[in-house]
């Protein structure tokens, strides 16, 4: 899940990296969703190395 604040930056909870901030600007919005991600509208792309 992705919680925003005010400061433009954003908290990231995930099982896999734990907590992360990040600046909202790298946010990828798609207001209809996407398909196969029913009900995710907001999605960041994380590196993992």
């Amino acid at each position: 899940m992705i919680e925003r604040n005010t400061e433009l930056k954003a908290k990231l909870m995930t099982r896999e990296f734990d907590e992360s901030q990040f600046d909202e600007s790298i946010v990828y919005d798609y207001p209809n969703g996407l398909p196969c991600f029913e009900g995710l509208y907001s999605f960041i792309i994380i590196d993992d190395e």
